[in-house]
């Protein structure tokens, strides 16, 4: 049991990210670890690709360069089926991460909102907070993917490539940090205005959810007085503006 209150769980989704990592810090380590190696096993399948070429192109029948045509064509495959595995064994770690955050996060949310006063839960829907709920614990699933899998791959490969790129062509890795430097804040400004606009969304999805949630939990009392048309229609007008949302 999570003893957490109010005061110090934190709001920012990284931080909150942090803290329900905290008691899984061994399978979230040992997923990056095995991206970081099968990210560098991928990159350097194009470097021994390049190997098996210019081998075969020198061999004029000696035997030495025979041995070294055999090693290379050898190496080729058996670091393909290694950086596979290896990125099947990250999956494995990330999703023992995933799933240990996920059933931490839960539990700390509900110590969270349990520990509210009786005034606040008069005034909200029940469902919209199971809403909230569900959606923080989906979004941390979903962080520790973009984080594990796109965020820290990508960086990876980046770094990967600009020191082959620098190894190779120095003025072309010039070029290369040129581009980066373009590139990365323009995707930066698109990244923050895609959050603001995802959590507009799903503030809006939480509130159709509970909307929906209570209106069927008394839907005999809906019933009862007549209501289902007005009901129908706060679903419908609540829909149509979380789809606003969205589309923003």
């Amino acid at each position: 049991m999570h003893n957490t209150s109010k005061s110090v769980l934190p709001r920012n989704p990284f931080r909150f990210l942090v803290t329900v990592t905290r008691p899984h810090w061994g399978w979230a380590l040992a997923a990056f670890a095995s991206v970081l190696v099968a990210q560098s096993l991928t990159k350097s399948v194009l470097y021994i690709f390049q190997r098996v070429i210019d081998s075969a192109g020198a061999y004029t029948g000696h035997t030495g360069e025979l041995s070294a045509v055999v090693m290379w064509v050898a190496l080729y495959p058996t670091i393909v089926i290694i950086s596979e595995l290896i990125w099947r064994l990250s999956g494995f770690m990330g999703l023992r991460w995933s799933t240990g955050a996920r059933a931490t996060s839960h539990g700390v949310l509900f110590d969270y909102l349990s520990r509210h006063s009786a005034m606040f839960f008069a005034n909200r829907f029940a469902g919209s907070l199971t809403s909230n709920i569900t959606n923080v614990v989906n979004g941390i699933g979903s962080m520790i993917e973009l984080i594990l899998w796109q965020y820290f791959s990508t960086l990876l490969n980046i770094i990967i490539s600009f020191g082959l790129v620098f190894y190779t062509n120095k003025l072309v890795a010039l070029v290369f940090v040129g581009w980066l430097a373009v590139i990365v804040p323009v995707n930066f400004i698109f990244m923050r205005k895609i959050e603001k606009t995802a959590k507009a969304s799903a503030d809006g999805l939480s509130k159709l959810r509970g909307l929906t949630v209570d209106i069927l939990s008394n839907i005999l009392a809906v019933t009862q007085f007549a209501r289902r048309g007005d009901e129908v229609a706060r679903i419908r007008a609540s829909a149509d503006t979380q789809r606003r949302l969205a589309a923003k």
